[in-house]
C-alpha cells in the first residue's frame, strides 16, 4: 500500500497536557516537556540561567561566626538609583559555632557591592529570628521605601532619601507606632435602664495574669472589689482567680464605684457585677493587656497610603501569645507624603485609618494583593476584599469575595492582566475580582502532576514570579526530590496562549523578577584634568667631532705610451732560392644569362569576312578555320570559327578579321591553345608573345573560308629569342670557365679545372672577385701546402703565384654553358666573356726551394713573405720591415740586422715579436729559426681617462655621499719633459682638499682641514651612532701606475663623543576606535610645547598635530624663538605645559563629528568627562578602544627651568618634573555582549529577567549565588537538556499496527554568540519506539538489553538531527503507538542522561511517513 504522511501543526498551541491520558490526546498536545517554551507557532529551546555574583563568598561573618544558606531575595528598583541602577535585598543565616543563631538582612546594589543593614541591637545582636519560608516585602511611598517581613519579628523598613545614591546611607528600621502599646479591647458598650441586669458577660475567659478589665459607668471609673465568693488572689490583679456566679437571686451587693468579677460556669465566661447604676447610664468594659505588647504579622502589604497587615499574633515582652490574630487584618494610619505611617495602634485616640478587622475565625490570612483598587485578602479557603471608601469615618471596608476558594500559601498569588493566579489548596486558578469568574487553568493538564509533585513538608517555600517578557507566570516548588525544601522546578503558564511546560531550577530558595547588570556594551568615560607635559630640554646635548685622514695619493690620468719591439736578424751565408711563376688572368664582358622571349605576328587578311554557321548546318568548323605552321618551337594550331566564337555571335552573323582576331586572342589566354604564349590583338594583328625565352617563330599562316578560296596569312618576327625553349630564366645557367695546363716534370701537375661563375656579373671588379673566389675553392690555385697556386687580386686582375718556384707551363682559358647535363656554347643564354692568361714573371729553377717566413706580431697575428732569389741578412731584414709596416698596428725602422718595430697606438703589448721559417725543403745551412730575437725595448701603457673615484660618506641620516674625481686635471704625460704633465701623483693633501671644498652641505657637520686630516664637527648636539668613511673606486690610471702608497678605503675616528639632546615629553592625547576596518585613530595629538616638538627625534607628529603646536607660530624659525635655545642662549622659557581642557574640547569635538557614536560629556564647554557608546548594536558599530594618557606609551614630562639647564655641566641631565594631568574617572569598557547588550555598570531598565537566590552544596561546599534565569543557553556554564515528548500517539483511527518509517522536523533556529555572527547550529536526537498497548512504557531514554529476557520486540530509535543539515531521520518503529521524545541531550544514554548541547533551536511541526500494514 501507498506511504501515508501525518503532518503534526500547530505545535505551540497546547503545551504539555500530563493529567489526561496520553491516548486520548490529539497529536499537537505533548505528554511530557522540559526547559522549552510553547511560543510564537514552535516548541523552543528555553533560556538558561548566567551567574550573577556569589552571596556570601565575599563576606567577612566574624571570628567563630558563618553564613548559611540564603533564605530570601527581592529587587527594589529604588527610584534613586533608576534608570541605571537598583538594589537587591537578601536574607541569610547567620551561625555561630556552625548553629544557626538567626539570620541577616543585606542590601546589594546591581554591581555586587553588599552591605548588612541587620540592626545592631536585634535579638542581641544574632539578627532577624530564623525562618525558611516566613520572608515576604512590599513597597512604599512610590518605591522610595521598602518593607520587610519575616512574621516573627517586627516589620522593618528602609526609607531612602531622595537624590540618595549611596548604598552606604541605607538604614533598616522597626515600623514606626507598630509595637509598645496595651491592648485595650471595647468588649461591652451598653447603656442600662432600670430593671436591667446589672451583671454584664465579656464573651471571653479573662486571663488576668495577662489582663485587666477596666470598667466605666456614666464615663466615671469603677474600681473592683472582693466578691462573693471572693475567688483567689487580689480582685482583677495578676493572680486573680474569679469566684463563681451566684445564682441571680442571691447576688451580693456592691459598693457605689465598685464592681466584682465572677466566672459563669454555664457559658465559661468572666462577668462584672455593678453597683450603683442608674438608668441611662452607659457602661463599657475593656479587656487590657497588663503589658505592652509585640505585634507579628504574618503578612504586611501597601495599599494605597496606607499598609495592611494581616495574620497577626501579639505577644508580651515575656513572649506571652496576648491574642492570636490569624484572621485578623490591621490597617496603619494614612501616612504622610514621603514618609511611613507611624501609628498602627486602633486604641489611640484620634486615629483615623489605623484600625483591626476580623475577616475569619478559623482561617489564617495567607497573603494580599491589590487588584482593580482593591485590596484582596486570600486565607487558606476564602478571599476577602478590602476597599477604600473615601469617607473619613470609615475609611476602608471589608467584605466576603467567597469561601470555597483560598490560597495555599504566603507567595501563592500574582497579579497578570489585571487578574490574579492564585495557587489555591487543590487547584491553581484564575481570579478577577468576581467569584463567578473564577477558572481553573490546570485541571485536565497539569493540576495532579503538580499537587502530586509538590513536596508537602516544604509547600510553604513555594513562591511564584511574573516573568513578563515573555508573558509567563513561574511557579517556582520544591518537588518530593528536594532535600531541604529548595525549589527545584518551575511550572510556567503562558497567560497569553494557556500553555504549560516545565522548568528545572537548581537550588533556588527565593526569586523575584528585575533588571540585571549589563554584560557589556562599549561604553568608555574619558577624563582628563591637569596641565599637560612639555617639550623643553632636559639635556641640551654636546656637539660631536670626528676626523678622517687620507691614507694614499692617487695617479693622474694617462695619454699612454707606445710600446717599441725589437727583431734582431742573426748573420748567415747569402743564398739564392727558385723564382716563383707570376701569371695574370683578366677577364671582361657579362657572365649570363641574359635570356629573351620571342614574339611573332600573325596578321589576317583584312578585307576577308564569312558567314557564322554556329549550328554547323553546313560547315562543320562554323565557316572558317584560321591554321598557324610553327617553326622552332611553336607547334602547328588550328582555330576552327565554332570553337573561337562558340556562343559571342549570333548564327548566321557576318564575321570580319577583327572579330576573329579578337575571338582566336581570348581562346589562346584562356589557355585552350599555346598555353605558354600570351595574345594580344589589334584590329587583324594577333601579337603572339612566348612565355619562356628561347626563339620561337611561326613559318606560315592560312584563313580557310567555307566556300571561298583560302587566304595566306602574313607571319612576322618581332622579336628573336635568346635561350634554350623549356629553361626558364631562373634556371638558365651562367658560363663557365675552364683552366687547363699541361704537367712539367719535378715543377708541377697538369691542370685541369672548370670554375661556373656567378650569374649576371658584368663588372670588371665584380667579376675578378668572384674569379679569386671561385679559384680559392679550388686546391690547385688555394695557397695551401698541396696547391701550385696561390691566388690574389691585382689591380683589375687575379695573380696566380706559384707556391714552390720554377718555369710552369702555360695556362689556357676556354669559355662554355651547361645545363642538365647539355654544353652549350659560350653565348647561348646571353653571356659573353672575354679572358686572357698572361705570364709576368717566368720562375726560374735553382734547386733551393722558396721560404716562407713568417712574423707573429705581439698580438698574435701573423703575416708571411716568400724568400725568394736571392737572400741574405739585409734583405731579411726588409722583409721583415716590410712585413712590419704591412700591419697597421706598427712602424718598422731597420737598422743593421735589425728592425724596430713602434705600435701606433698606445696601450700594454706584453708578447715580444717572433719568426717561423717554414720550407718544402731543407733550410740551407746556418739559416734558421734560432738567428731571429724578438725583444721590447719600451713597455706601452694604455691612455687612461678615468682616475680613482673617493666617496666621503657621513654618518647614517647626517647628510648625502659626496664624491670626487681628478678626470679634469692635465694627463700624465712622461714624454712632456715639464711639470705638472710629467707628475703622475695626486697626493692625498689635494685629495683632502678636494673633498673639502665639495663638501657643500653644513646641514648636519662643518668641515676643516689640516693636511691630508680633515675634522668634521656636528651642527647638532647629539651623539653621531656612526662614523664618516670613505671608499675607493679604482679608476683606469692605477693600470700601470707607479704611485705608492695609492689610497684605499677608511673610516673616521670619533675624536671627541657627541651627547644627544634630551627633551621632557609632551602629553600625548589619543583615542583609538574600533570600527569595520580595524583599529581607527579618531583623535591624537600632543599637548605642551617646546623645542623638543621640532627637535626630539624620538617624537612623531600624530594625525592632528599643528607643525608648531597651539603656539601660532608661522615657521619654525618663529616657534624655536619662543623657547630656550643652547645656540643662542636668551631669557626664554624651556618649554610650556597647556591645561588639558583644551585637549578635551578638542577631543569632543573630534567624538561629536562621529555620526556612529553617542557622546555625553559633564560640561559641553568645560569638559573634564566624556562618555562615549556606540550608537547601533551591529557588528559595524564604532566604539573607543583606548585613550592616551590613561595609559601613555611614553609617560609625559615637564622640563626644568632654563636656569637649572644653564646651571649643568655641558651634556649632563636636568630631572624633569611630574604633570598635573590627571585621567582619574577614566573607565573603558570593550566588551560586546549579545545576551545583555548593555553596560556592565548599568541595569537595563527595559530588561526584566528571572533572578534566583540559589543555595545548596557542592559536595561539603556550602555555595550561595545569584542567577538571572532566561538568558543564554546553559546554566551559568553547564549544558541542560530540553526537550518536548509524546507518548502513545496512535498511528492510525484503527489502532492498527503500522510502521512509522521516518520523522521529518520543521527545525531552525541557532545562537548566535557575536554581534552580527552566523547562528552556531545545534544537534537534537529524535528517540523513537512503537508500543502496542495503551499505558505501556516506552522507555525512551533507557537503552535497552535486547539480549534479555523480555525484551521488547520494538526497539527504540535514536538519530541524531542537525539543525540546518538534516530534514529528517528514519525510524522504522512497528506498533499501534508511536512514542517519541525530541531532545538535545547525548546520543548514547548507557551510563547516563546528560546535556551535550548549548544552542537554541526551534521545531514548528513535525511530519510522519507512515507505511500500511506492519507485522502482527
Amino acid at each position: 500500500m501507498a506511504d501515508e504522511v501525518i503532518n503534526i501543526v500547530d505545535v505551540a498551541s497546547k503545551g504539555v497536557v500530563i493529567d489526561t491520558p496520553p491516548i486520548a490526546l490529539g497529536p499537537n498536545l505533548f505528554t511530557d516537556a522540559r526547559n522549552v517554551r510553547f511560543k510564537d507557532g514552535a516548541i523552543r529551546k528555553m533560556e538558561g540561567e548566567l551567574l550573577l555574583n556569589t552571596i556570601t563568598s565575599d563576606l567577612n561573618a566574624g571570628t567563630g561566626k558563618t553564613f548559611g544558606k540564603v533564605r530570601y531575595f527581592a529587587v527594589w528598583e529604588n527610584p534613586n538609583r533608576q534608570p541605571l541602577g537598583c538594589y537587591y535585598i537578601f536574607v541569610v543565616d547567620y551561625l555561630i559555632n556552625s548553629i544557626t543563631v538567626g539570620q541577616k538582612v543585606y542590601i546589594q546594589d546591581h554591581l555586587g557591592t553588599k552591605r548588612d543593614i541587620t540592626p545592631g541591637s536585634l535579638n542581641s545582636g544574632n539578627g532577624f529570628k530564623f525562618t525558611t519560608s516566613g520572608w515576604q516585602h512590599t513597597l512604599f511611598s512610590g518605591g522610595f521605601t521598602f518593607i520587610i517581613n519575616n512574621g516573627l519579628d517586627t516589620p522593618y523598613y528602609i526609607l531612602d532619601t531622595p537624590g540618595n545614591t549611596s548604598i552606604t546611607n541605607m538604614v533598616l528600621a522597626e515600623l514606626p507606632g507598630w509595637d509598645s502599646y496595651n491592648v485595650n479591647q471595647d468588649v461591652i458598650e451598653d447603656t442600662w435602664i432600670t430593671d436591667d441586669s446589672k451583671v454584664f458577660d465579656l464573651g471571653q475567659k479573662v486571663n488576668f495574669a495577662l489582663n485587666e478589665i477596666v470598667l466605666t459607668v456614666a464615663s466615671a471609673s469603677k474600681v473592683a472589689e472582693a466578691g462573693n465568693p471572693t475567688g483567689s488572689g487580689t480582685s482583677n490583679t495578676i493572680n486573680f482567680v474569679p469566684g463563681a456566679l451566684p445564682v441571680y437571686a442571691s447576688l451580693p451587693s456592691v459598693n457605689t464605684g465598685k464592681f466584682q468579677i465572677y466566672t459563669d460556669l454555664n457559658t465559661n465566661t468572666t462577668v462584672v457585677l455593678i453597683g450603683a447604676i442608674s438608668t441611662t447610664n452607659v457602661v463599657t468594659v475593656h479587656v487590657k493587656s497588663r503589658s505592652l505588647v509585640k505585634v507579628t504579622a504574618g503578612i504586611v502589604q501597601s495599599f494605597g497610603d496606607l499598609l495592611v497587615a494581616g495574620n497577626l499574633t501579639e505577644k508580651d515582652t515575656s513572649n506571652n501569645t496576648i491574642r492570636r490574630l490569624s484572621g485578623v487584618v490591621r490597617t496603619s494610619d494614612v501616612a504622610v507624603p514621603g514618609s511611613v505611617p507611624n501609628n498602627w495602634n486602633p486604641f489611640n485616640t484620634g486615629v483615623s485609618t489605623a484600625d483591626e478587622f476580623t475577616l475569619s475565625e478559623t482561617n489564617v490570612i495567607k497573603d494580599m494583593k491589590s487588584l482593580q483598587s482593591n485590596m484582596y485578602i486570600y486565607s487558606t479557603d476564602s478571599i476577602h476584599v478590602m476597599r477604600l471608601t473615601g469617607n473619613t469615618n470609615a475609611p476602608v471596608t471589608f467584605s466576603s469575595v467567597t469561601d470555597e476558594y483560598g490560597l495555599l500559601t504566603t507567595g501563592g498569588v500574582i497579579e497578570y492582566d489585571g487578574k490574579h493566579l492564585v495557587i489555591g489548596g487543590s487547584d491553581i486558578y484564575v481570579f478577577a475580582g468576581n467569584p463567578g469568574d473564577i477558572q481553573s487553568l490546570s485541571d485536565g493538564r497539569i493540576r495532579q502532576y503538580f499537587y502530586n509533585n509538590l513536596n508537602p513538608i516544604y509547600e510553604q517555600q513555594l513562591f511564584t514570579i511574573l516573568n513578563h517578557r515573555e508573558n509567563e507566570i513561574w511557579v517556582c516548588y520544591p518537588t518530593l526530590a528536594s532535600l531541604a525544601g529548595e525549589c527545584d522546578e518551575a511550572l510556567i503558564w503562558n497567560y497569553r496562549d494557556n500553555t504549560w511546560t516545565l522548568r528545572d531550577l537548581n537550588s533556588v530558595t527565593a526569586g523575584d523578577v528585575g533588571p540585571i547588570k549589563g554584560g557589556g556594551i562599549p561604553i568608555a568615560t574619558l577624563a582628563l584634568t591637569g596641565n599637560s607635559g612639555s617639550a623643553g630640554y632636559t639635556n641640551v646635548g654636546k656637539k660631536e667631532t670626528q676626523t678622517v685622514t687620507i691614507n694614499g695619493g692617487t695617479p693622474k690620468k694617462t695619454i699612454g705610451t707606445k710600446a717599441i719591439k725589437t727583431v734582431s736578424v742573426g748573420t748567415f751565408t747569402q743564398f739564392t732560392t727558385d723564382t716563383s711563376e707570376v701569371v695574370e688572368l683578366a677577364l671582361t664582358g657579362n657572365t649570363g644569362p641574359s635570356t629573351i622571349t620571342a614574339i611573332n605576328t600573325a596578321v589576317l587578311p583584312a578585307a576577308s569576312t564569312f558567314v557564322y554557321d554556329r549550328e554547323k548546318a553546313t560547315y562543320s568548323n562554323g565557316g572558317a578555320t584560321v591554321t598557324l605552321v610553327g617553326n622552332a618551337g611553336i607547334p602547328t594550331v588550328s582555330f576552327p570559327a565554332f570553337r573561337v566564337l562558340g556562343n559571342t555571335q549570333a548564327n548566321g552573323a557576318t564575321i570580319t578579321m577583327t572579330i576573329l582576331a579578337a575571338a582566336i586572342k581570348d581562346y589562346i589566354n584562356s589557355n585552350f591553345s599555346l598555353s605558354d604564349i600570351t595574345a594580344t590583338v589589334n584590329t587583324n594583328t594577333i601579337t603572339l608573345t612566348s612565355d619562356l625565352p628561347g626563339p620561337r617563330t611561326l613559318a606560315s599562316g592560312t584563313l580557310f573560308v567555307g566556300g571561298a578560296s583560302n587566304a595566306a596569312i602574313v607571319i612576322a618576327s618581332t622579336r628573336t629569342g635568346i635561350g634554350v625553349y623549356g629553361i626558364s630564366n631562373a634556371d638558365s645557367p651562367a658560363i663557365s670557365m675552364r683552366i687547363t695546363a699541361p704537367a712539367v716534370a719535378n715543377v708541377q701537375a697538369a691542370i685541369d679545372s672548370t670554375i661556373i661563375l656567378g650569374k649576371n656579373l658584368t663588372s670588371v671588379t665584380a667579376i675578378r672577385d668572384n674569379l679569386l673566389l671561385k679559384l680559392n675553392a679550388i686546391s690547385v690555385f688555394n695557397g695551401s701546402s698541396g696547391s701550385i697556386y696561390s691566388s690574389a687580386v691585382n689591380g683589375n686582375n687575379v695573380r696566380l703565384t706559384s707556391r714552390l718556384g720554377g718555369n710552369h707551363s702555360p695556362l689556357t682559358l676556354a669559355f662554355s654553358t651547361s645545363f642538365g647535363g647539355t654544353t652549350y656554347g659560350e653565348t647561348q643564354f646571353g653571356g659573353d666573356l672575354t679572358g686572357s692568361s698572361t705570364v709576368i714573371t717566368a720562375g726560374v729553377t735553382n734547386d733551393t726551394p722558396i721560404i716562407l717566413m713568417s712574423l707573429k706580431f705581439p698580438n698574435t697575428t701573423i703575416l708571411a713573405t716568400a724568400l725568394t732569389g736571392v737572400v741574405n741578412r739585409a734583405s731579411v731584414v726588409t722583409a721583415l720591415d716590410t712585413l712590419i709596416d704591412a700591419n697597421a698596428g706598427w712602424t718598422g725602422a731597420t737598422g743593421t740586422g735589425i728592425v724596430t718595430a713602434t705600435a701606433s697606438a698606445v696601450g700594454v703589448d706584453s708578447n715580444n715579436f717572433s719568426v717561423e721559417l717554414t720550407s718544402t725543403g731543407t733550410l740551407p745551412s746556418g739559416f734558421a729559426e734560432s738567428i731571429f730575437t724578438g725583444a721590447q725595448t719600451r713597455a706601452g701603457r694604455a691612455a687612461h681617462s678615468t682616475t680613482d673615484t673617493i666617496t666621503l660618506t657621513p654618518p647614517t641620516g647626517y647628510g648625502n655621499p659626496i664624491t670626487v674625481n681628478f678626470n679634469s686635471t692635465t694627463a700624465f704625460n712622461p714624454d712632456s719633459g715639464s711639470a705638472p704633465t710629467n707628475v703622475e701623483t695626486i697626493t692625498a693633501t689635494e685629495i683632502a682638499t678636494a673633498i673639502q671644498g665639495a663638501f657643500s652641505d653644513t646641514t648636519h657637520f662643518t668641515i676643516t682641514r689640516s693636511g691630508a686630516v680633515l675634522t668634521f664637527k656636528s651642527v647638532l648636539r647629539k651623539n653621531i651612532p656612526t662614523l664618516f668613511t670613505y671608499t675607493v673606486v679604482n679608476g683606469t690610471s692605477r693600470t700601470g701606475t707607479l704611485v705608492n702608497p695609492l689610497i684605499s678605503n677608511a673610516n673616521g675616528v670619533q675624536s671627541n663623543a657627541g651627547i644627544s639632546q634630551i627633551f621632557a615629553k609632551m602629553t600625548r592625547v589619543t583615542i583609538t576606535l574600533q570600527s569595520t576596518a580595524g583599529d581607527q585613530v579618531l583623535w591624537d595629538k600632543h599637548y605642551g610645547e617646546g623645542p623638543g616638538r621640532l627637535d626630539d627625534p624620538a617624537y612623531t607628529a600624530a594625525q592632528n598635530d599643528n607643525p608648531f603646536g597651539d603656539t601660532g607660530a608661522a615657521n619654525a624659525t618663529a616657534y624655536r624663538a619662543l623657547y630656550y635655545n643652547p645656540e643662542a642662549p636668551s631669557n626664554a622659557v624651556n618649554g610650556t605645559v597647556v591645561n588639558t581642557l583644551i585637549a578635551m574640547q578638542q577631543a569632543l569635538a573630534s567624538l561629536s563629528a562621529n555620526q556612529l557614536l553617542l557622546v555625553t560629556p559633564n560640561n559641553a564647554a568645560s569638559p573634564t568627562s566624556i562618555i562615549v557608546s556606540p550608537s547601533q548594536f551591529s557588528s559595524t558599530a564604532n566604539y573607543v578602544k583606548s585613550f592616551s594618557p590613561d595609559v601613555q606609551i611614553v609617560n609625559a614630562s615637564v622640563a626644568p627651568t632654563r636656569a637649572a639647564l644653564v646651571a649643568a655641566a655641558e651634556g649632563a641631565t636636568v630631572a624633569t618634573g611630574t604633570p598635573t594631568q590627571s585621567t582619574t574617572g577614566t573607565n573603558i569598557k570593550t566588551t560586546f555582549d549579545i545576551v545583555r547588550p548593555w553596560s556592565v555598570t548599568n541595569i537595563n531598565p527595559t530588561k526584566v529577567f528571572p533572578i534566583f537566590a540559589e543555595s545548596g552544596f557542592d559536595g561539603a561546599t556550602l555555595f550561595n549565588r545569584l542567577r538571572a534565569g532566561d538568558l543564554g543557553y546553559d546554566f551559568a556554564g553547564t549544558k541542560y537538556i530540553s526537550y518536548f515528548e509524546r507518548q502513545q500517539m496512535s498511528i492510525t483511527p484503527n489502532f492498527d499496527t503500522e510502521t512509522i518509517k521516518d520523522i521529518a522536523l520543521w527545525a531552525d533556529g541557532g545562537t548566535v554568540v557575536t554581534v552580527g555572527g552566523e547562528p552556531q547550529r545545534a544537534t537534537l536526537q529524535i528517540r523513537a519506539r512503537g508500543t502496542n498497548y495503551p499505558g505501556e512504557n516506552p522507555y525512551l531514554t533507557t537503552v535497552e538489553n535486547d539480549a534479555a529476557s523480555g525484551a521488547k520486540r520494538n526497539k527504540l530509535t535514536v538519530n541524531d538531527f542537525i539543525i540546518a543539515s538534516s530534514y529528517k531521520a528514519d525510524i522504522r518503529a512497528q506498533g499501534r503507538f508511536i512514542n517519541y521524545r525530541v531532545d538535545d541531550a547525548a546520543s548514547d544514554t548507557s551510563t547516563a542522561y546528560t546535556a551535550s548541547n548549548n544552542k537554541a533551536w526551534n521545531i514548528s511541526g513535525l511530519q510522519m511517513t507512515i507505511s500500511r500494514g506492519g507485522e502482527r
